[in-house]
């Protein structure tokens, strides 16, 4: 299955990482999120049923970022993937990205670090 809707760029705050810090002051995470849905049926009917609602994608992935502190992101983004496959059954397949723009790494020269899942629903 080729088709997919993709949201971009998502920014949100949460407090999540390894050091205390990090859960203490918070910081911002960047998602990108790509679902794979059988999309011909909207398509046609031009009907919101018949399609994966983003808004409420969006919902759920803002719900689980702004939540309760997490120490890895592997685990963060675990957490998403698992939400997204009980909430929207119609998604077979999805490729998640969160990165952490301002990675605590002293002295290095990065734009970021992230994690990246690409699962099937099994």
């Amino acid at each position: 299955m080729d088709d997919s809707i993709k949201l971009s760029n998502i920014k949100l705050y949460g407090y999540h990482g390894v050091n205390d810090f990090e859960r203490e002051n918070g910081q911002s995470f960047v998602i990108n999120l790509q679902l794979f849905t059988d999309l011909r049926k909207a398509g046609l009917s031009d009907c919101l049923k018949d399609t994966v609602d983003y808004s409420k994608v969006y919902e759920s992935v803002k719900n689980i970022v702004e939540g309760p502190s997490i120490r890895l992101l592997e685990k963060l983004a675990a957490m998403i993937v698992d939400e997204i496959f009980k909430t929207f059954p119609q998604v077979g397949k999805l490729n998640l990205e969160i990165k952490k723009p301002s990675p605590p790494i002293k002295g290095s020269c990065l734009t970021g670090v992230s994690v990246r899942i690409n699962r099937s629903r099994i």
